[in-house]
Parts: structure tokens; sequence; C-alpha cells
């Protein structure tokens, strides 16, 4: 990356709470006018939440369950995305990315932070995090913090090998560790059944979809884990060669 060009992670302030609910209907309204009636109904006038002898006023933002929540959240925002100068723009619902040269960040930064008076989301300045290859002092990264190449995630999966990529990879080499321990007191085909699908197994997958893991030595150890956490969950001596194949083959 060239010394003038910097990368930012944006994080809102309790962004799913905040977002006013009036530019909310208004999006739903120009974007998708089939599903506004709806919408309306569910979020125009404010919601009542009890809690003991406590009254809470739902005012602001998609209500937390609803499965039209993050659409709801990212029709109002999607514009000023579109509106930004930056050459790298890259937007999962409240988790904000930004690359390109210094001016333009600084521009773009100088948008997202009038969204508090015009959408309610405010950036969290503290949370927010900046890679260059020399140090910010302009005021638009007052209070974000500088990480390394090492230390650069991406929606939770390591950019490149380093300190990052290892530190994901020994959590997940400690829960392996701890499931399969836990795991041996069961039967059988319920403990395959939850190692299979829980403990991590999900965001294990996305890691290695994502991040270059090859020739980690987490790797092979992850493998040895699992390995021997099988024979002992199974009380066999697993044929190794057979669990290559697919299922259909007896896998």
């Amino acid at each position: 990356m060239p010394q003038d060009q910097v990368f930012v992670k944006l994080d809102f302030a309790n962004a799913f709470n905040t977002l006013h609910r009036d530019i909310m209907l208004q999006e739903v309204h120009s974007i998708i006018p089939e599903l506004y009636a709806f919408t309306h109904q569910a979020y125009a006038a404010e919601s009542m939440l009890q809690f003991g002898q406590h009254v809470v006023r739902s005012q602001m933002g998609p209500q937390q369950g609803d499965p039209m929540g993050p659409l709801l959240f990212c029709l109002p925002l999607q514009p000023a995305l579109r509106s930004l100068d930056s050459s790298f723009r890259l937007g999962y619902l409240d988790d904000l990315s930004l690359g390109g040269g210094l001016e333009e960040i600084q521009h773009d930064l100088t948008i997202i932070d009038d969204l508090d008076t015009t959408l309610g989301l405010r950036l969290n300045r503290h949370k927010c995090e900046y890679y260059s290859e020399a140090e910010r002092t302009e005021v638009a990264f007052s209070d974000f913090q500088r990480v390394d190449r090492e230390s650069l995630l991406l929606l939770g999966a390591p950019i490149f090998k380093g300190r990052a990529l290892d530190a994901v990879l020994q959590d997940h080499s400690n829960a392996l560790g701890q499931a399969i321990q836990d795991m041996s007191s069961l039967q059988a085909q319920s403990a395959l059944i939850l190692l299979r699908s829980c403990f991590g197994a999900a965001k294990l997958t996305f890691v290695l979809r994502s991040a270059p893991y090859w020739d980690d030595l987490f790797m092979e150890r992850m493998d040895n884990q699992l390995r021997c956490g099988l024979e002992q969950i199974l009380n066999v001596d697993v044929q190794w060669k057979h669990v290559y194949l697919p299922i259909r083959d007896g896998s």
C-alpha cells in the first residue's frame, strides 16, 4: 500500500438502537414501496416494553429480533456509502471499512461524522482503527487506534499472516480441545453431531475460507487434536484413509 494511503475500520456506537425511524421509513417508501405499509404498521408508533414495574419506550432503530431489521438498517445507510470517494468501500451492516488516499479518507470521515445528525449514527472513535505506513496526526483520525499489518482483521477474518491469525486459531484450538474433553463423556452419536455443528465450527469455517491459513502450525495442531479426539469419542482406531472419501462411499 503506498505511503499516502490509509485503511480505516469504523465502529458506530450502539448503531441499531440509534437509527432514526422516520428516515428508515422514508427509505423503505422510496426504495421498496411494496413493504411500506407493513413497515409503517410496525414502526410508525413507539413500542411499549415492560420490565416489571418499568416501561421502556422503543422509539429508535429496528426492533431486536425483527427479521427485517438488517434490511431496515442498511437502506438509510446505503445512499451515504454511495456518496463516499474512497476507492475501497465495504459495508456489512454497521461494520464499515474504507481504503484510499489520505484526502479521500478525510473527506469521507467528514461525511460519516455528519450521520450523527442525519441518521442518528455516531462513530465510537475509541473503537475505530486505521492502518497506515506512517502515523497519522490529522484531526480526522483523532482517538483512532493504529494497528499494524499483522493485527489487521476484516469482518473478523485476519487479512495477513501474523499475530491476528495466530490468536484466532489459538482460540479455536483451545475451544476444540475443551469440547473434545467434554464430549468424550457423551454418547458417540450425540458427541459427533455437537462437535460438527457447535463450539465455533461455523466461525472456523469462515476463517478458513477467508484468511491465509496455509502452512500454519496451528492447523496441523488442530488436525491432530481432531483426530485424537474422534478416536477417543468413538473408542476406535479410525482408518483415516477412509475419512477422505465422500459419505456415499462409506466415509
